[in-house]
């Protein structure tokens, strides 16, 4: 689904590779099909921190945490406010033989129409660059092993209420 957004940045960049970025959001609706002339609402927000810490020349670590609070959703026939809040950590480099690496574990929480939400995601993904000083040294070979989970619950706070969402266990390969 594609989104617009209005709002601003804030990055801290010290250098030597710290950073942090912290940003605040509204939607914005395309009132004028054509038109530049987009304009925010007050219908949601979404915010956050990310920041990066190098650890060696070889391994850095991001941290990050976004909240997106939505006044009103639907999803599968049920309507009601949508509050999520998701920490998550990346672990990332690059060796000196050109292999790069990146791995994301994240969890969410919050609230979807009165039901608790909890879930949780892991992403990687290697890839190995050529380099071939006599042809082109931009080429790249990259070889990618992404492996995502996530396990979405809801859980009723309210006996009388139902709630059975699917459970979704996917592992993807590319080459």
């Amino acid at each position: 689904m594609r989104l617009t957004f209005d709002g601003g940045r804030a990055t801290y960049n010290p250098g030597n590779g710290y950073k942090l970025d912290s940003w605040a959001m509204r939607p914005a609706d395309n009132l004028r099909s054509g038109s530049f002339n987009d304009s925010s609402t007050d219908s949601g927000d979404f915010y956050g921190l990310y920041g990066t810490i190098p650890v060696n020349k070889v391994f850095s670590i991001d941290l990050y945490e976004m909240s997106y609070l939505r006044d009103e959703r639907t999803l599968n026939g049920v309507s009601g406010e949508d509050h999520r809040h998701t920490p998550g950590t990346r672990l990332f480099g690059q060796n000196s033989i050109g292999i790069d690496y990146s791995a994301d574990v994240m969890y969410q929480s919050g609230e979807f129409a009165g039901d608790d939400i909890r879930a949780w995601g892991l992403w990687s993904a290697v890839d190995y660059t050529l380099e071939t000083p006599h042809e082109n040294p931009a080429r790249r070979c990259v070889l990618m092993w992404p492996a995502v989970m996530t396990i979405p619950t809801l859980t009723s706070r309210s006996p009388s209420t139902r709630c059975s969402p699917p459970t979704a266990i996917s592992t993807a390969t590319s080459a």
